[in-house]
């Protein structure tokens, strides 16, 4: 078998069956695909049953709802096929996806890492933006320039997702427990640095292969307050899997001036999220960011711990009061524009 698809579904009736299609329509006919229902509460689960009916390399599986993060680690322990393929149950495949991913396997088949590039699209399919490349075609990163690969990977979320990338199976951490972090925002980040750990080879192909859908009901389009707990404990254990790889104290730097800058540009929708000005201001000072700090000042990272004490400095300012009013009344003046309309 040489493809495992693996598509977590939970109450998308609306979008599956053009997710399923799009796989089942490619010329490569070489895979098996890992459905797992997380206890949807819709239509989902009889669509399921229905293709995995007319298809036997369909393998369904049904289950309680544990969220995305976990879904996708029972279906890692299902997959047979040498290489590991994600697929959102919202989104859908470019038809070329596996013919294009099968030619370079045969050609560099020691490839643990293949990564590939996406567009974003509206429910009526309108493309509303194309991940531009970050690579020539076919770069090949190995031990000897992998920290430019890093560098890049650190530097924004476009290399992030675990559906843009096909991976050997025998380098995922397939027995990994992820449990603690359970429907915790952030999940392809934290899987990915292990992809990006174990693997010895890595190529970026600069093709679009992958729709990805940008509906108003998916699961990055709402801030809650606990993603910022989400994003100091994902950030803080990727940052220590970055600190095992050796990385060099440039690209530490890079992950963590993004990392601040994703904290502070939270703020403005924290203000809006909480009730008070009381809880804004408790809820900026539980960013902790401990984990991460005392990893880099352990190595007597100057730069990282001057910039940390910069950026807490502005986390700890004791007037909020402008900001979180402006805010909200900004908020406030949107949801009366849209009464009136």
């Amino acid at each position: 078998m040489l493809f495992s698809i693996l598509i977590p579904v939970y109450n998308v009736e609306k979008y599956l069956k053009r997710c399923l299609d799009s796989v089942l329509c490619q010329e490569i006919r070489d895979f098996e695909v890992i459905l797992v229902n997380d206890g949807s509460t819709d239509c989902s689960g009889q669509i399921c049953e229905e293709y995995a009916a007319k298809d036997k390399r369909i393998k369904y599986y049904t289950k309680k709802n544990e969220g995305l993060l976990l879904t996708r680690r029972f279906s890692l322990k299902n997959a047979t096929g040498d290489y590991v393929l994600f697929l959102d149950s919202d989104d859908y495949w470019d038809s070329s996806l596996l013919k294009e991913l099968s030619m370079e396997i045969q050609t560099t088949p020691d490839c643990d890492l293949f990564l590939f590039r996406y567009r974003r699209i509206l429910d009526d399919g309108r493309i509303i933006y194309e991940d531009k490349g970050l690579f020539e075609d076919r770069t090949v990163f190995t031990v000897d320039n992998r920290s430019v690969f890093l560098k890049a990977f650190v530097s924004s979320s476009r290399l992030n997702t675990l559906w843009s990338k096909c991976v050997m199976r025998n380098v995922v951490d397939i027995d990994a427990d992820y449990s603690l972090f359970k429907d915790t925002k952030g999940e392809d980040l934290l899987q990915s640095i292990a992809l990006i750990q174990n693997s010895k080879k890595i190529m970026y192909l600069d093709k679009v292969l992958y729709n990805y859908r940008l509906s108003s009901s998916g699961r990055g389009r709402n801030f809650k307050i606990k993603y910022l707990y989400d994003y100091d404990s994902v950030r803080s254990y990727v940052f220590g899997k970055l600190f095992e790889m050796g990385c060099d104290k440039t690209i530490l730097q890079k992950f963590v001036e993004r990392y601040m800058k994703i904290i502070l540009s939270t703020l403005p929708r924290l203000c809006v999220s909480c009730s008070s000005y009381k809880e804004y201001c408790k809820e900026i000072n539980n960013i902790s960011l401990s984990r991460m700090m005392s990893i880099a000042e352990s190595d007597d990272s100057y730069k990282m711990g001057a910039m940390y004490i910069k950026v807490r400095k502005e986390l700890d300012k004791s007037n909020y009061y402008p900001e979180y009013m402006f805010y909200n009344a900004k908020s406030y003046l949107y949801r009366i524009l849209d009464y009136l309309r």
